[in-house]
Order: C-alpha cells, then sequence, then structure tokens
C-alpha cells in the first residue's frame, strides 16, 4: 500500500495466489486469513516466534484434544477406523478377535453406546448399541445371563467384553459380556410390600 505499492491487477494476482497457498498448507480459516493479512501490513517481517501451523500439525493437535477429552469415544473412533479400512478383516483377526476390550487401553475400561435394540423384548440376553453421536448400529454385546428387566431406547449403556465377530457391511462388531459388567442399564422395580393382613378375633 502507498507509494512504490504494486498497481491494483498485479495486487489481485498476488492476492489470490497468496488465499491459495494459505489454505493449502494451514487449510480454510478466514480468520486466520485475515489475522496475516493484518500482521503483514503492521510488520513487513516476521515477528519473533512466528508460526504458520500446516494441516498436519492442526489435524494432529485437534486429536490430541479430542482423545484427552474423550477418551472412550477416541479409543472406538481408533479400532472401528482400523476395522473399517481395506485390510480389516485382517486387523479383526491379528488384533481385536478374542481380546478383552477395551481393555485399560489408555485408561479405558468400558466402551459407552446408545441403546438402539434389545431381544427378547423381557429379560433380554442381547443388545445392539450405537457408538458416539452416530444412530447406526455398530455393536451387539451377548450376555452370559439375562437382564432381569428392559432398558429404554436411548439408554446410555456401558460395557467390556471379549470380541467374537466383526462384518464390515453392515459394520457390526460383537461381544461376548457378562451381565454383572454392564453399566447404564435399569435396575428392577422394587418389589411392592403389602402390610400383613390381621385375623380378625
Amino acid at each position: 500500500k502507498g507509494p512504490g505499492a504494486l498497481p491494483p491487477d498485479k495486487q489481485k494476482t498476488i492476492d489470490a495466489f497468496f488465499v491459495k497457498q494459505y489454505n493449502t498448507f494451514h487449510g480454510a480459516d478466514d480468520k486466520g486469513l485475515q489475522d496475516l493479512r493484518a500482521l503483514a501490513i503492521a510488520n513487513p517481517l516476521p515477528p519473533p516466534g512466528f508460526e504458520l501451523k500446516n494441516k498436519n500439525q492442526i489435524e494432529a493437535e485437534n486429536q490430541q484434544k479430542f482423545a484427552a477429552e474423550n477418551p472412550q469415544l477416541a479409543l472406538w473412533v481408533t479400532i472401528k477406523d482400523q476395522l473399517a479400512g481395506a485390510n480389516g478383516e485382517q486387523y479383526f483377526e491379528s488384533s481385536v478377535k478374542g481380546a478383552a476390550l477395551p481393555g485399560g487401553a489408555n485408561g479405558v475400561t468400558k466402551f459407552k453406546g446408545k441403546l438402539i435394540s434389545q431381544k427378547p423384548a423381557t429379560k433380554p440376553t442381547s443388545f445392539v448399541l450405537a457408538m458416539g453421536k452416530e444412530d447406526t448400529p455398530a455393536v451387539t454385546v451377548n450376555l452370559d445371563k439375562p437382564m432381569a428387566t428392559k432398558a429404554p431406547e436411548g439408554a446410555e449403556i456401558q460395557f467390556e467384553g471379549v470380541a467374537t465377530s466383526f462384518t464390515k457391511e453392515p459394520f457390526m462388531l460383537t461381544f461376548d459380556a457378562e451381565k454383572d459388567k454392564i453399566e447404564g442399564w435399569p435396575a428392577p422395580p422394587a418389589p411392592v410390600r403389602r402390610p400383613p393382613v390381621r385375623k380378625k378375633k
């Protein structure tokens, strides 16, 4: 800007190149782009400590933050991404089948999901969960003993179990689990105690 500045048409060409390079390196970020423009106007040379993070750095930091804030979901996403990948069946056979999961990995002792269905309708011996924010069935849990009562659809259930089978299309990971290690399942209603009937003399 000012005396000696490039003509407007040249500025427009260079600015378009700048925006393209910024988005390619850092990712689309309108505020970051605006801040960088202001910084460049105020400081012809980068100030000490200036850093522009690339997409890979930003993604890694976001993943670390996500794992710290949502360890259960982060571990599930890691396992699911591997299973859903090109070598999913091989990964299941070598690393998942027969494994007790979550198994304390990253401090996680139970997975958490949303109840989609259960069977039989009363005293269920198996149930299906959606994991994370999705509503798609992803996990089937088969129990060693029936539950005493059914649970409401959408209930948040926590479990640990041994992975027994897997299908990629549609995605479904099946576990065997102990009834006593399931959390979030409603307890059966307490029996109604009726006062004893006194006989008339």
